[in-house]
């Protein structure tokens, strides 16, 4: 819904990841009326260039973990990009309620969901993939604010707000509470998925054990 928007004709962008954008002209809006728009958007296949084996061939070239390897306390590494930033933390393993997933007490931004979780040996310089950073654990409230369009309320601190208000999901994230998909799951996946992921031009050399 857009809402305080003059009279007037009007071009209409529609654009969303993984559809054809599609503009529609002419949009007519008259005072004290709402327009309404149905659109139907055409699905598009998202294509990249340089992805194929990257991953799989040379940032993680090391061997999958096991999950009786996932000690309580053992220490782990996370890589993300938050912000599009190449970025590394750490942290330790601990149990989590959900089957294929544990718990690491590390720092969650956006970006580092789907990045890899490793361990390194030190000793003998070598690392194995242990599961891959899913999301942060949150508590939710639900809290009344003004609309996205509404103006800057800066200015009226200290004024009583009379616009429409709207409810909306608020998340306090748990800092240090980070889930992680188990690597048996991600190992599953590309064995059961090997001819499709073939097709699209990422090529696996073996089946993962």
């Amino acid at each position: 819904r857009i809402e305080k928007i003059p009279s007037g004709k009007y071009s209409l962008i529609i654009s969303m990841m993984g559809y054809t954008k599609t503009t529609i002209i002419d949009v007519l809006i008259s005072a004290g009326e709402v327009t309404k728009i149905d659109v139907a958007l055409k699905p598009e296949i998202i294509e990249t260039e340089t992805l194929k084996n990257i991953l799989l061939e040379k940032a993680f070239n090391g061997s999958f973990g096991k999950d009786d390897e996932l000690k309580f306390g053992k220490e782990v590494y996370l890589i993300g990009f938050p912000k599009g930033f190449f970025f590394v933390t750490r942290g330790l393993i601990s149990p989590s309620p959900y089957k294929n997933k544990f718990l690491i007490d590390a720092s969650f931004n956006r970006g580092f969901s789907g990045g890899a979780v490793i361990a390194i040996n030190k000793n003998r310089g070598t690392y194995r993939y242990f599961g891959m950073a899913n999301s942060m654990a949150y508590d939710s409230q639900l809290v009344l604010t003004p609309s996205e369009q509404a103006i800057n309320l800066k200015y009226f601190e200290n004024l009583p707000y009379s616009d429409d208000a709207y409810v909306k999901e608020l998340k306090l994230v748990n800092v240090g509470l980070t889930f992680a998909f188990k690597s048996s799951v991600i190992r599953r996946f590309l064995n059961n998925e090997r001819g499709k992921l073939r097709l699209k031009g990422h090529y696996l050399p073996e089946e993962f054990k």
